[in-house]
């Protein structure tokens, strides 16, 4: 059972950062199937990246995107 799962009704802002698709996430669906889905209300941001590159190698990028959603 997922977190999104069990209900939440919080209203604390949440933030979604999706990377870049794999060549094997875009050869195994075309339509984007692959995106993330969340259900409860946020803010969701694309950053460089797949995987765990956003926390390596473009964990800078990564971090600019989460600092600038901060101060809503």
């Amino acid at each position: 059972m997922s977190w999104a799962s069990r209900g939440s009704t919080s209203m604390d802002p949440a933030l979604l950062l999706r990377g870049r698709p794999t060549a094997e996430m875009l050869c195994g669906a075309p339509d984007g199937a692959w995106r993330p889905h969340w259900t409860l209300p946020h803010d969701g941001v694309d950053v460089p990246g797949d995987h765990y590159p956003v926390l390596h190698q473009d964990a800078d990028s990564t971090a600019s995107a989460i600092r600038a959603w901060l101060p809503r």
